[in-house]
């Protein structure tokens, strides 16, 4: 049995430390390696703390070896003996510095075991902890103390004594001095006394703030493709600046966002005597060339094949090409223009740290031919603009675009020409993209335009938020979805039909035909409206292992109107699937059927296949 006592362990058993490990080294070399046959493994954490027996029985090491097999006897022994100091630790985790540990082999101590007489079976072991009661700061004492200093909640005297509230004391005193540019800060000493009659702990630290200091010039080390002063523009140190450690991890983290290397690490070197702190900065480049693809199946769009090549140092500057392609809705149904097939060609060139460390430049141009059911458009985009980064959540782009397509639909055929600019703003709080089980996610587009030719001038806006929410240790997530859509400006006659809204298919409302619900302009003449909205919601569930399932809903409008919600229609869907997770994402699978029908017939029940969630 182990007792604390003034924050220190006592083991009854007073052989010599070094001999004892010699004969336990001999010991592990000599036992047999068959494993013995054990069948209990009991514990008994007395008093009412349910969260302490919980922390017990997760750490222990005990139960880690009979979950993982490990039950031979130089395994369980091991593990015994490294059981006191684990689990004592779990006790000053939770405030208890006055309890005891006992772990019982067949009713032995495994603490009191001689090397020398070894039991050759075990059959029943007992993990034995008695907290005592919890004890209480009696003094928290840090000095100095950085003005401002945000300690942890719970460090003061009366509160219970958890140990990672001393840590994260020393940690957060630290931080305040460095935060005022003390790189060097540190924890000079830490003396922590506990008084068990009272059931107290006292608590003092001392810190060394030591200089305070500014950025010198960078070291970088680690760069060959990549050309030196590029990679001193995209970090961005602010050299002369007083030093502080959130633009020193700024640092790192721009150079992590280009692509261009699979490792940044930062160190902060030597003081100098002049004041000053370089920042030895370390890279690894990756491989500068990708090749990338993705596949999706549905039962009515029939199958899109995507491809990529990207560069991700093409000038030497970490500057990045992607050339990338798609085909879509091969054999899916057919549509009165034609094969019903979409092909899209786009490249994309971006350069980083231009005109501030946070902007990148970016120069697009793509071609398309979109062959939906309700119209066929050919097109070319060329578009420039920049993309800030205002967080490490949130990005915003501004942009000039050239726009020039040729529509067919109900209305017939026509050209337009639009000189576009397009600001976007995305908010990525996501844990997962793939497959999120907690966060946020909002993209807002607003894109006025100027027509130069077939419709009026107007404006394109579009918003998608998604919300994730996790219980039960996230085998649950109860995952939202809104997109809302509007054009402004040109009458539904004169509106290009790519700027029109459609609803139905994978990408609005499962289970109904893509593209399905639009805007009946009488005679027979469907197009698609000036207002979307669009609302889905799933609640995932972790089956077993890398199996999950889901249920869904989806309901989507189209009106005719700019505002949302006006003289439209609705159409619902519902459905369930199921995921398979990868180390790309979950593979999914979802069956979905309309649900405002009166009946349903095998036609009705629409198949959907790809890479990551839905949404």
């Amino acid at each position: 049995m182990v007792t604390m006592d003034c924050c220190r362990i006592a083991t009854p058993n007073k052989t010599p430390r070094r001999l004892r490990r010699a004969l336990w080294a001999i010991l592990v070399s000599c036992l047999p390696l068959s494993a013995a046959a054990l069948d209990n493994l009991l514990y008994n954490v007395q008093g009412d703390d349910d969260a302490l027996e919980a922390q017990v029985k997760a750490a222990s090491l005990v139960g880690k070896s009979v979950r993982d097999e490990r039950t031979t006897i130089v395994d369980l022994l091991s593990a015994a003996r490294a059981e006191y100091t684990t689990l004592t630790g779990v006790l000053y985790g939770s405030g208890y510095y006055g309890g005891t540990v006992s772990v019982l082999l067949d009713g032995r101590e495994a603490a009191d075991l001689s090397p020398l007489a070894l039991p050759t079976r075990i059959n029943t072991i007992v993990v034995k902890v008695v907290p005592g009661s919890p004890f209480a700061f009696s003094r928290t004492d840090i000095k100095p103390q950085a003005p401002g200093t945000e300690l942890p909640n719970g460090f003061e005297p009366g509160e219970i004594a958890y140990s990672g509230l001393i840590s994260s004391a020393g940690v957060a005193a630290v931080r305040g001095w460095r935060d005022l540019g003390h790189a060097k800060a540190d924890v000079s000493a830490q003396t922590v006394t506990a008084y068990h009659p009272g059931k107290k702990l006292d608590v003092q630290i001392s810190v060394e703030p030591g200089p305070k200091l500014a950025f010198a010039e960078p070291i970088i080390t680690g760069n060959s493709a990549v050309r030196t002063e590029r990679v001193e523009e995209i970090a961005a140190v602010p050299v002369g600046e007083t030093f502080s450690p959130d633009a020193a991890e700024d640092a790192a983290a721009r150079l992590r966002r280009t692509g261009a290397f699979s490792s940044v690490s930062l160190r902060e070197g030597d003081a100098q005597p002049d004041g000053t702190i370089p920042m030895e900065i370390t890279v690894v480049e990756g491989p500068s060339r990708r090749l990338g693809f993705g596949l999706e199946l549905s039962s009515v769009e029939g199958l899109s094949v995507t491809g990529y090549w990207l560069h991700r140092n093409l000038r030497g500057g970490a500057e990045r090409l992607r050339v990338e392609g798609a085909v879509n809705q091969i054999g899916g149904e057919k549509t009165d223009n034609g094969s019903g097939i979409d092909l899209t060609f786009d490249i994309r060139y971006q350069r980083p740290a231009t005109f501030t460390p946070d902007t990148d430049l970016y120069l697009h141009a793509a071609l398309e031919r979109i062959d939906d059911p309700n119209y066929l458009s050919r097109g070319v985009r060329l578009e420039g603009g920049v993309t800030t980064i205002f967080s490490d959540k949130l990005t915003g782009a501004a942009g000039l675009a050239y726009d020039a397509s040729r529509v067919k639909d109900a209305l017939g055929e026509r050209d337009f020409i639009l000189v576009a600019a397009p600001f976007n703003l995305t908010w990525e709080g996501r844990d997962q993209p793939l497959d999120a089980t907690s966060g946020l996610y909002v993209n807002a587009l607003v894109e006025p335009f100027f027509a130069l030719s077939g419709t009026d001038s107007g404006a394109y806006l579009t918003l998608d938020a998604r919300s994730y929410l996790s219980f039960s240790e996230d085998r649950f997530v109860l995952a939202g979805r809104a997109q809302i859509g509007s054009l402004i400006g040109p009458s539904i006659d004169r509106a290009p039909g790519n700027m029109l809204f459609f609803a139905g298919g994978g990408g609005s409302v499962r289970g109904h035909p893509f593209q399905s619900l639009g805007v009946d302009m009488g005679g027979g003449v469907v197009t698609g409206g000036r207002s979307m909205l669009a609302l889905s919601a799933e609640l995932r569930a972790v089956v077993s292992g890398n199996i999950g399932v889901v249920a869904f809903a989806d309901t989507g409008f189209i009106g005719p109107d700019s505002v949302p919600g006006q003289d439209g229609e609705w159409i619902t869907g519902a459905g369930l699937g199921a995921r398979y997770s990868t180390p790309i994402g979950p593979l999914r699978l979802d069956v979905g059927v309309p649900i405002s029908n009166d009946s349903l017939s095998l036609s009705d029940v629409k198949l959907y296949i790809g890479i990551g969630q839905a949404f």
